[in-house]
């Protein structure tokens, strides 16, 4: 098995999903592109059931993932989001194999 392929059978997601609660109609949209191309991914909109502790689950599937996809839309990063990512960075940077990949979104600033 190819590393990359190594890799993503050992996650339980392609990808976790951080984006702005502003622009989910967006990440809708490409999150059921996504699945519709046979990538399983965490979107907390999907994935979380009332009721849990989401932020355990948030930080469980993130560790469970191949990479974090960064949305970056109209509306920048939101506050929840600014967390994940701090959280991605970090498990990068201690040695997590997981990859942070920004997504520009239609409407995207310059300073996102």
């Amino acid at each position: 098995m190819v590393e990359s392929e190594a890799r993503r059978a050992a996650s339980a997601y392609d990808a976790f999903i951080s984006y702005n609660a502003m622009d989910l109609p967006v990440v809708h949209r490409l999150v059921e592109r996504l699945h519709e191309e046979g990538f399983h991914v965490f979107l907390d909109d999907w994935c979380l059931v009332a009721g849990e502790p989401w932020q355990e689950r948030q930080s469980e599937a993130l560790a469970d993932s191949s990479c974090c996809l960064v949305m970056c839309g109209a509306h920048g990063l939101g506050p929840w989001q600014e967390e994940e990512v701090r959280l991605a960075v970090s498990a990068r940077v201690s040695g997590h194999s997981l990859r942070v990949i920004p997504v520009l979104l239609p409407g995207a600033s310059r300073g996102c």
